[in-house]
């Protein structure tokens, strides 16, 4: 109870800062479109909870981008996505690997099942999504934070990211686009839509493809790292065969090739200089990790150059069928997915066990998900219920030099019923609430080993909101909400039985918040606090198998709590200027947590008031936009659009002795555009920044017994393009 009356105690603080009109960092400050002399802010539709409702009504904390929004700033992935999110942050360790870290909840862990936010396609629960998504399909891209779990089901831990995808249009409409850039940079994208068979059938197909070729090269042999060769199409069906039944089909088939490995090395143990042990060897790192090409180096030799090959196939189907007051939807997909990866894992130059440390990852993938929706569209008391079936198989083939192969079959199901409802009273109160209720049964069996597990969990996850609308145009909530975070189990030689399960993570999240706008619309402000109570948090240890010896495990080793406040604002100056600006602040800290590393290290395992790793304390997002006419040029506009970000520095781990130091990112984008063809030349990383991309504590496989180094992943340099669009 303390801890709630904590985080309502800030109630006084946030409102009065919401009402300073300050221009602070909106999910979207508008462009004024051509000849728009209202001069206000774009409204922007999300579906945060399952309902189509406006961003600036909702009482979540969202940032929200629209297809204009990727359009002007140029972005291509989730990872340029975070650079304008406060408290949103993405580490990448490879070309298909993703790391999404919302509101300080980061993990070390580089498996996708072990991530606190997850992705979601129109809704649709999927892994691995950042990079098969083309950006040119999609309506809009949903960040949502806090824990989501009793709308959009399991692995929403932390936040969900929600990419919503363009559907056919009953009106004829197609693009073109053409960019090229440095470092053997090309992209293209086509897509048209429009009607079938009169006014009842729509389609929409679309091709994409981006050629990359790096920027970095192996000084071993002389080939690129991060040479990429992504290619993919989408085929979307509406039909509309009645006001109230719509059904919409979209099929998506991506491949994605990288033909060398990810920029990234291994910073060695013999650089290490604090802690020494009891026979004088350094232990740790102490200070600033940097970027350097001194180490970089790997034997591609010995993988056929490196690759990642990934395809993927996803199917989803819906039905909406809405006679008012009553609204019923049917959700159901199918996605298949294989990657195969052959890399040089100890990431160093040197020959580890007198050759390459090679390993040939080989991951199959396939899940299936059904969900039904029944709600109420009327006014006055609304409510929502639903079920919702999940399949997932997937099967992971390793081959290491020397080691003998690993093949765990893993089989996830996930059974669920869900609700809400939303209750007016008291003229402006609102009461939401949500709840789900989930039974997961989870089975893997590895061939080393010979050990099959079975386990179940079962989860009640509540969320009240109550929300106040002091008038039509600011707005305060406060909320409540639980998370849990599917359980894991150990599998392979010689684990103790105590630990082969592993059980969920929990959390409780409690959040004030208040949505703003000001001068007709032209400024707005959406802050929220927040404070998390993190349990049974998982993380790797080592400890003493059956045998003796010591084996790497997964167990819930302690707890956290995280303390957090967002700004998020915008501000139309005029006709042609608008300014965005954003600022995060996260206090994330272990409370109880024992950790292996700081025994080695402290000698002293609980790490009590440490930061969590991979979270910067401070983060400052600004843009600048411009739009206006050009005089000599009737039918055409000039646009900027500048964008800005500082990060603080951020630990590597739970011990907190090395840290990655600040990082300033910038990028300009420059166009005209007669709204049919667009011209523009952009530069990213202006101020060349080389902060590391990420940085993580990793085995380096060089030494005897085996010593931890640092993974550095570097970050790619000042970098021009230019880009052509043509609408029709």
């Amino acid at each position: 109870m303390s801890r709630i009356v904590s985080i309502l105690g800030g109630a006084a603080a946030l409102a009065l800062l919401s009402s300073v009109p300050t221009p602070t960092l909106a999910q979207n400050a508008a462009t004024p479109e051509r000849g728009d002399v209202a001069l206000q802010l774009e409204e922007i539709t999300v579906s945060a909870r399952r309902r189509e409702e406006r961003l600036q009504d909702l009482p979540i904390a969202v940032t929200a981008f629209t297809a204009d929004n990727i359009e002007r700033q140029g972005l291509r992935d989730i990872t340029d996505v975070a650079q304008f999110t406060p408290g949103f942050s993405m580490q990448n360790v490879g070309s298909t690997t993703e790391q999404p870290f919302i509101r300080g909840m980061s993990v070390t862990s580089f498996s996708s099942n072990l991530q606190t936010a997850s992705s979601f396609q129109d809704g649709v629960y999927s892994t691995g999504l950042g990079r098969t998504v083309f950006f040119d399909d999609l309506e809009r891209i949903e960040i949502i934070k806090g824990p989501q779990a009793a709308l959009f089901g399991r692995a929403t831990f932390a936040g969900a990211i929600n990419y919503i995808t363009k559907r056919p249009s009953f009106e004829p409409e197609g693009s073109l686009r053409v960019a090229g850039g440095q470092y053997g940079l090309l992209e293209t994208h086509g897509s048209y839509s429009g009607p079938l068979f009169g006014d009842k059938l729509a389609f929409r197909v679309s091709g994409n493809t981006r050629n990359y070729d790096g920027s970095f090269t192996n000084p071993l042999g002389g080939k690129k790292f991060g040479v990429e060769r992504r290619s993919g199409y989408t085929v979307g069906l509406t039909y509309k065969p009645t006001d109230a039944l719509e059904l919409n089909f979209h099929w998506l088939d991506t491949q994605f090739r990288d033909l060398g490995q990810t920029p990234i090395y291994m910073q060695p143990a013999s650089t290490l200089n604090c802690y020494p042990n009891a026979m004088g060897v350094f232990t740790y790192y102490c200070g600033e990790v940097g970027s350097t090409t001194q180490y970089l180096g790997l034997n591609f030799d010995q993988t056929n150059g490196a690759y990642t090959n990934l395809d993927q196939q996803r199917v989803v189907f819906d039905a909406n069928y809405d006679a008012g007051p009553i609204a019923v939807t049917l959700i159901s997909s199918y996605l298949y997915q294989n990657n195969q990866t052959f890399c040089d894992c100890d990431y160093s130059p040197l020959r580890s066990f007198g050759g390459a440390f090679t390993s040939l990852f080989d991951t199959s993938n396939k899940n299936q998900s059904h969900e039904l929706r029944i709600q109420t569209t009327a006014e006055g008391v609304r409510w929502m219920g639903g079920v919702y079936w999940f399949r997932e198989n997937s099967v992971t083939g390793r081959v290491n030099v020397p080691t003998p192969p690993i093949l765990p079959f893993v089989t996830v199901t996930n059974k669920a019923v869900f609700g809400s409802v939303s209750i007016p009273f008291a003229e402006r109160f609102t009461l939401d609430l949500d709840a789900r209720y989930y039974e997961e049964q989870q089975q893997r069996t590895a061939i080393r080993g010979n050990r099959a597990v079975d386990v179940k969990y079962t989860q009640t996850l509540p969320r009240a909101i109550l929300n106040f609308q002091q008038t039509p145009d600011q707005m305060f909530y406060v909320s409540a909400s639980r998370g849990a975070q599917p359980g894991q189990f150990n599998t392979g030689e010689n684990i103790p039985q105590d630990l082969v399960k592993v059980d969920e993570e929990t959390m409780w999240s409690y959040e004030l918040g208040s949505k703003s706008t000001w001068l007709d619309r032209k400024l707005a402000l959406n802050a929220s606090l927040y404070y998390i109570d993190w349990s049974n948090q998982v993380y790797r240890a080592e400890v003493a198998s059956s045998t003796g010896e010591l084996v790497n495990v997964l167990a819930n080793l302690g707890g956290s709590e995280i303390k957090g406040l967002e700004l998020e604002g915008a501000w139309q100056l005029s006709k042609a200027f608008g300014v965005r600006l954003g600022y995060a602040y996260i206090d994330a800290r272990y409370t109880d947590f024992v950790s292996a590393v700081a025994l080695a290290v402290y000698r002293n395992s609980q790490v009590s008031g440490k930061q969590l790793p991979n979270t910067p304390k401070n983060t400052i997002t600004a843009s600048l936009s411009y739009r206006a006419p050009i005089p000599a040029l009737q039918s055409f506009e000039a646009f900027g659009q500048f964008d800005y970000q500082w990060r603080g520095k951020q630990t590597l781990a739970e011990v907190d002795d090395a840290y990655i130091g600040a990082m300033n990112l910038a990028n300009l984008r420059l166009g005209v555009d007669n709204g049919k063809l667009q011209l523009s030349v952009a530069v990213e990383n202006l101020l060349d920044d080389d902060t590391p991309d990420f940085a993580t504590r990793f085995s380096d496989l060089n030494t005897s017994p085996f010593r931890y180094g640092y993974l550095v992943g570097l970050r790619e340099p000042r970098r021009w393009s230019a880009t052509a669009t043509y609408r029709f």
